[in-house]
């Protein structure tokens, strides 16, 4: 399966940034969390041509020089409109190196896969819970977010899935903006994002009734109007921008303690779904290859549901796992009455048991508790 290979990567990432204190990027697929990275680590950057198909072409900014920095070579930046991040990769960087000699101490960049991942469901899945199991170790996290001009929206619907994304994931987001820095990539170098962000307040989360009264919604977007005032907004330009100013605003966050406790397991409507139907597949499967007593197939399906149950919270997976495993029981309990139905007919019958009878019946009850 997908999501435990992913999650494996994703607990060896969390040994690489165990104890420390990291700034992780938060964004939709695509919005250029790898390409930030990228800058923030001092890459030197340049446009290409990328083919689309046979008639197109796509500019698409990427890096000129060998990577300065272990972890760098795993933070890949996409062409398309798709996620290349897999799993949480953890990039270590000096901050003598941004700042001056002056400086000690370093930053560590975490460049997260996409929320929403366009390679499918159970991808999405993976990727929400390899962050999180990724995080268990480390000491604090600072939150970086990333808003991209090409996912905005013509009312700004972009910013909205943003801010329910950090609501979705941090608990009580309200109570740690102090703790989140915005970045905005891909917008007009004449844009103003305040005046933007402000716009969508007043015309439309004002005058949406729902929105409105979504307390935890208009905290968070009131939070990124007032840290892009007086042209403070932090605008990535990838190829002549200076990282040093977002660097500085990094170092100064206060970040988020015990984040174990706070960072939550998030997914998409959509992921829920399928997850869910899924699960009810492997439970039936489940039923189904107890009736056809292939073990390898049983303990192959409830595997699954069990993984599941232990990375999701939901009443309808818990449901499914606990029918499979009454399930499994009943069929062993069944199963251990029917061999000792047979050596009780055996006995009354004066029927010699042999010491290769015994070590059969043994060895089915073995096989089933296995």
């Amino acid at each position: 399966m997908k999501v435990q290979q992913l999650v494996a990567k994703a607990k060896q990432a969390g040994e690489l940034i165990q104890g420390k204190d990291i700034v992780l990027l938060i964004g939709e697929t695509g919005t250029g969390k790898s390409t930030t990275v990228q800058f923030l680590a001092g890459c030197k950057m340049s446009v290409t041509k990328v083919r689309i198909n046979s008639e197109a072409y796509s500019d698409h900014i990427t890096t000129t020089e060998p990577f300065k920095y272990p972890g760098l070579e795993h933070v890949i930046s996409s062409p398309l409109c798709r996620s290349e991040t897999r799993y949480l990769t953890p990039v270590t960087i000096p901050l003598k190196d941004v700042l001056g000699a002056y400086e000690n101490g370093d930053i560590t960049l975490c460049d997260a896969p996409g929320i929403g991942d366009t390679a499918g469901p159970e991808v999405d899945l993976a990727n929400n819970v390899g962050v999180i199991e990724a995080l268990k170790g480390c000491k604090s996290v600072k939150i970086l977010v990333i808003s991209s001009y090409t996912t905005l929206g013509g009312r700004g619907e972009g910013i909205q899935r943003l801010a329910h994304i950090l609501i979705n994931m941090i608990h009580g987001v309200e109570e740690r903006l102090e703790s989140i820095v915005y970045a905005f990539t891909r917008y007009p170098p004449n844009e103003n994002i305040n005046a933007l962000l402000l716009n969508i307040k007043l015309n439309k989360v004002d005058q949406d009734r729902y929105l409105s009264r979504d307390n935890v919604f208009v905290a968070v977007l009131k939070d990124m109007i007032q840290k892009t005032e007086n042209d403070k907004a932090y605008k990535i330009d990838p190829i002549h921008g200076d990282r040093k100013p977002l660097i500085r605003e990094l170092q100064r966050l206060c970040g988020i303690q015990y984040p174990q406790q706070v960072i939550r397991f998030s997914m998409s409507g959509e992921t829920r779904e399928a997850i869910i139907n899924q699960i009810q597949r492997d439970k039936l499967n489940v039923i189904c290859s107890l009736k056809h007593k292939d073990s390898d197939l049983v303990l192959y399906y409830l595997n699954n549901v069990k993984i599941f149950n232990e990375l999701i919270e939901h009443n309808a997976v818990q449901e499914a796992y606990e029918v499979s495993k009454k399930s499994v029981n009943e069929s062993f309990v069944k199963h251990c009455a029917d061999e000792t139905d047979k050596i009780k007919r055996l006995v009354a019958s004066n029927v010699e048991l042999k010491q290769k009878d015994l070590e059969e019946i043994r060895a089915n009850i073995a096989r089933k508790a296995d």
